[in-house]
This record gives structure tokens, sequence and C-alpha cells, in this order.
């Protein structure tokens, strides 16, 4: 017993941002949006039976805007700003390392399916990927998604995780839209069910104290038992 409540360290978590992207707001071309909006805007057989599914952990519902859809994606050569989505972290502190998880896809619609004629047929693979900051942080790039520009359709959800380091510069956990081949237009690339934790473990002072004054206690005990 002694020797379990020595090594106990339990972890408290606290979720310092939920999954749904309510309090994000849109940098450039990204927008708020739900799954249902985007594949409305595509009624083509081919996107259709290649469609955006719901996210996972939002419970199969595809109406509400609890994901965020980002194009003109910087490129560098086409594009040289920035689009993508931000929310302000309340208790934020600089220099704490803190658990992320997101999922991210792609959409690509060409004018085909759609009928729009800015949407993507350039028919080459790009590779997209979100470039994540928190308060103002070292950017950490997500794991790259490739879509082929080509065809009309959308990629499964996946889920990314890492470990990020707050920075000093503010309180904004970022999510910023990145291509590695410059195409025009680009397809879109999503973002969904975003959670931060911080964890934070539990101290062991008193637990550490307890056990010295039992050990003593024991050794008192044998002492004067010997006697």
């Amino acid at each position: 017993m002694l020797a379990l409540l020595m090594l106990s360290s339990g972890l408290a978590q606290a979720n310092l941002v939920n999954s749904n992207l309510s309090g994000f707001t849109a940098i450039g071309s990204a927008e708020l949006s739900s799954v249902d909006y985007i594949n409305n805007q595509d009624t083509g057989a081919a996107f259709q039976a290649n469609r955006i599914q719901a996210i996972p952990g939002s419970g199969g519902s595809t109406s509400v805007v609890n994901m965020a859809d980002t194009w003109n994606i910087y490129d560098g050569i086409n594009h040289t700003s920035y689009s993508g989505v931000a929310t302000v972290v309340n208790g934020l502190i600089a220099g704490q390392t803190y658990a992320l998880s997101f999922y991210e896809s792609a959409a690509n619609r060409t004018p085909a399916g759609s009928g729009n004629a800015g949407f993507t047929t350039t028919g080459v693979t790009t590779k997209l990927f979100w470039a994540v900051s928190l308060g103002g942080g070292i950017t950490i790039n997500s794991t790259q998604v490739t879509i082929d520009t080509s065809r009309d359709y959308a990629l499964p959800w996946a889920l990314v995780t890492m470990n990020i380091t707050a920075g000093a510069g503010n309180n904004l956990l970022k999510f910023l839209a990145n291509s590695t081949l410059g195409v025009a237009p680009e397809p879109l690339l999503l973002l969904g069910n975003v959670t931060l934790t911080k964890t934070v473990p539990e101290p062991n002072i008193i637990w550490l104290l307890f056990s010295g004054v039992l050990a003593a206690s024991m050794c008192l005990k044998r002492r004067n038992s010997a006697i």
C-alpha cells in the first residue's frame, strides 16, 4: 500500500478547446461551414459517390456548422497569403505543452460535376496540410493529405494528434492551410473536431509527506518493541 501511495501520479485533464469549432473565426478565404453545405455545391454523380462524410465524433450530424473549409491555399506561387481559422485559448500558459487532436480531409470539385467553371480541373496531384501554432510559438505541420485534382471526390477524414508547446506571443490556436504545389484553384482543405487538452500532473507532495510520516512511525514502533 505504501509503495502504491508513493508511486501514485494521476492526471487531471482540462479541455481548453472543444470539438465543434464554436469560438473559431475564419482567416482569409476560409469559412466555417457544414458537411452538407460543401456536398451540396457539387451534385455530380462522381462527387456524390465519394462525398464528404460526417466528421468522426460528431454524432453523425452533417447539417450543423462544425467544420472549416479553406480554398485559395497558400502555395508561395499562386497564393501568397494565408487562409485558415483561429480561436482564443483562455488560460494559455507559455512554455506549457498541450495535447492537440483534430481531423483533416480534402475535397476536389470539378466543373464537370458542379457546373462551376471556377472549380479545379488541372489534373495534377497536390499535397495539402495545416500549419498549426499555439500562442505564436513554433509551427507544427499536420500530416500531408494527397489529392488528385482531376477527380471529383473527397478523402476520408484522418485523425491527427500532436503535442504542441505554447509560445508567449499571443493566446491563439491557429490553423493555416498550405499546399506543396502551385495549383489554381486549389481543392478544399477541411478541418473538424478540434480538441486541445492541458495535461496536469497532480501534486504528490501530500502522498510523499504521508509516506514519510508512516515510515517513521513504523520505525519508531519497531524500536520501542525491541527495547
